[in-house]
């Protein structure tokens, strides 16, 4: 199961992620795409006339407290959008031990690393090799997936605490111990 998880409008690429899915050679793979946006029924749409929507689930706004659940029931993360901000959805990826597979940004810098946690790609058919090599071979998809929980631990509230307290201790000349 791959999953695109956000607001559903063009900015996010979500149309050629859905022309990347349609290209999929591989049998049983299936794609998420979970949220609500203005653009949601141009997608749909996309999807039945490239004849692929019995593989696609389109699941409209869902209930933020269900947003793990959706990470769960995935295996990949995928994601064409090269607009994010702040990149949440990866992040929240990441700490369900999801791999993120991903179009180049430099938002991405340190945070995914190819090999490690997912894949960053350039052209579509780099995304189409990762998620077949992905899909067919299990122990890449637990490394990746170990790869991201780790990731994610470097990500967490107390590793940023400590980060910011180790800034403080630097200007005040290394008084904190």
């Amino acid at each position: 199961v791959i999953l695109f998880l956000g607001r559903i409008s063009r900015e996010k690429s979500i149309d050629q992620l859905i022309d990347l899915f349609a290209k999929l050679e591989e049998d049983n793979i299936y794609l998420l795409v979970v949220g609500d946006g203005p653009d949601l029924p141009s997608f749909k749409e996309q999807a039945i006339s490239l004849n692929i929507i019995n593989k696609i689930r389109f699941t409209g706004m869902i209930d933020p407290q269900d947003v793990p659940i959706y990470y769960q029931l995935s295996d990949v993360f995928l994601n064409f959008s090269t607009s994010e901000t702040q990149g949440l959805t990866y992040v929240e990826a990441l700490a369900s031990g999801i791999p993120v597979v991903a179009k180049y940004d430099d938002n991405l810098e340190g945070l995914l690393v190819n090999g490690v946690n997912g894949f960053t790609f350039y052209e579509d058919d780099e995304a189409k090799a990762y998620l077949k090599q992905i899909k067919n071979d299990s122990s890449l998809r637990k490394k990746l997936s170990e790869g991201a929980l780790q990731t994610a631990q470097a990500t967490s509230s107390q590793a940023y605490a400590k980060a910011v307290e180790n800034i403080y201790c630097s200007l005040m000349k290394g008084e904190c111990k």
